[in-house]
């Protein structure tokens, strides 16, 4: 319950105005966002049981298409904020390669899902940022299950690897619609 109620906290925090305004534009993309956060946070924690530090590769595949969408869209704090997401869970993925050492649960769920989802409400809600180029980032998430049958994701040094070779995918569509609609328009 706590992975699912904690997104609608963080959203609710950064965009009362939205929800306080009776807009109903404004308050259908926090409900949007908040399914969005609930979904990030709960597939985080299923992929986390795993042993292996694959949560961490969807956390930074989502946060470097986010600093790229964010810097195409011109919302260049933004960008740096994902930036320093991702160097940080990338500093933690090569600590964790070959050989995981240690789980990527609990705190790093919570801290990296946290910052995910708060820069992503503020670009979303403050930024002329792409919403489709943003919204093209959470199949990221997904990829531990397009390859649950590939025996490649329990090897520890390649599972991590075929992982994020899956997330370039949602990835780069998302990067090629933001590059393609640099006014943000659609």
């Amino acid at each position: 319950p706590a992975l699912v109620l904690f997104p609608a906290v963080i959203i609710g925090w950064i965009g009362w105005r939205q929800l306080t305004s009776s807009n109903i534009e404004g308050v259908s993309i926090m409900a949007g966002l908040w399914l969005a956060g609930a979904f990030v946070f709960l597939r985080i924690q299923a992929v986390s049981e795993n042993p292996n530090p694959h949560a961490a590769v969807l956390v930074l595949a989502a946060s470097v298409g986010a600093a790229i969408v964010s810097f195409l869209g011109a919302a260049a704090s933004q960008a740096q904020l994902m930036g320093i997401l991702a160097a940080s869970v990338g500093g933690f993925l090569l600590w964790n390669w070959p050989t995981p050492r240690l789980a990527f649960s609990g705190a790093a769920i919570f801290g990296s899902g946290t910052a995910l989802l708060a820069v992503a409400t503020t670009i979303i809600l403050y930024s002329d940022v792409s919403k489709l180029a943003l919204l093209l980032i959470i199949p990221v998430f997904l990829a531990p299950a397009v390859l649950a049958n590939n025996q490649i994701v329990n090897r520890p040094a390649l599972g991590s690897l075929a992982i994020g070779g899956v997330t370039l995918i949602p990835v780069a569509i998302a990067t090629a619609i933001a590059f393609f609609f640099l006014d943000g328009s659609q």
